[in-house]
């Protein structure tokens, strides 16, 4: 009898003692099961993150405004708005009634009129004309043709369509001529002066005026040299293809691919616009890194 009650008291003691070190292991346990739940949500934002169309092109985390740093949408307060004056003159009034549900048909109640003011352009039909001349031999002039006083060309054939001398006019007509545009130019850049001279407001007004101010030459070029262009439309035409390249392939997948394309696609367009062989230009390029790789080998 006295050996059973020791053996259950040892029983006693080693489930004790097992019980102290499992306790540990069980704290050990459930700090495992969270942090392998954490880092499953990760993994699986990373790979959503991946998954979409445009990711290693999205603005870093750490660049973006917090929420009550946006710009609210509307013009700020105290701005004076601009909007479309009405012309003096009204030529035609339209009177468009509604004397039930343009829908359903039905009755309808509390109708109240809606003016608005719209400035039309009438159509206009070119006056098309067809000319034809007579070709001959003189004997002591040769090729001879009788001409019509708005012939602008003797092209015939597929290239026997013109424009007339008041079309053609009109087609190269400049808007102003370069007195007008030089005497504009300076009441734009004295605009330029007086608005570069005002103290900013903190935040994104300070930066345009930072950037103006740095960069006015190469913003407002197109007013010095009539071959710069205004806008950046060719930019943005030469950007397209690539953009929809990135689309339908779903965007690159790594940091390193989309620097490569990026640099492919930027040298592809400048070899398109100076008239050079793109891939003749990459064979160059690529036998003359091999040749270094191999002497630095």
């Amino acid at each position: 009898m006295q050996d059973v009650e020791v053996i259950i008291a040892q029983l006693r003691e080693q489930n004790h003692q097992l019980f102290l070190q499992n306790q540990p292991m069980s704290l050990q346990n459930q700090q495992l099961i969270e942090q392998i739940k954490r880092l499953t949500e990760q993994l699986e934002q990373a790979q959503a993150a991946v998954a979409r169309q445009a990711a290693p092109f999205r603005r870093a985390e750490r660049l973006k405004k917090p929420a009550e740093q946006h710009k609210k949408p509307g013009r700020p307060v105290g701005h004076i708005g601009v909007c479309r004056q009405p012309p003096p003159v009204v030529d035609h009034h339209e009177d468009v009634p509604l004397p039930c549900c343009p829908k359903c048909g039905g009755p309808i109640h509390g109708v109240h009129p809606v003016e608005q003011i719209l400035e039309e352009i009438p159509p206009v039909r070119p006056v098309v004309y067809k000319i034809v001349t007579y070709r001959a031999t003189c004997a002591r002039c040769g090729e001879v043709r009788s001409r019509h006083p708005l012939q602008t060309s003797d092209a015939t054939g597929a290239a026997g369509v013109h424009l007339g001398p008041h079309a053609a006019a009109l087609w190269e007509q400049k808007t102003l001529d370069d007195a007008a545009i030089a005497v504009k130019r300076v009441a734009f850049d004295a605009w330029i002066d007086r608005l570069l001279a005002h103290t900013p407001a903190p935040g994104g007004e300070t930066k345009i005026h930072n950037r103006l101010n740095e960069q006015r030459d190469h913003l407002l070029g197109c007013l010095k040299d009539v071959r710069v262009e205004p806008t950046n439309n060719r930019a943005e035409r030469s950007l397209r293809p690539a953009v929809i390249a990135r689309k339908l392939s779903s965007g690159n997948k790594t940091d390193r691919g989309r620097k490569t394309w990026e640099t492919l696609a930027s040298l592809a367009a400048t070899a398109h616009q100076t008239g050079k062989d793109f891939i003749q230009f990459l064979t160059n390029r690529a036998a003359l890194a091999y040749d270094r790789s191999e002497k630095a080998g």
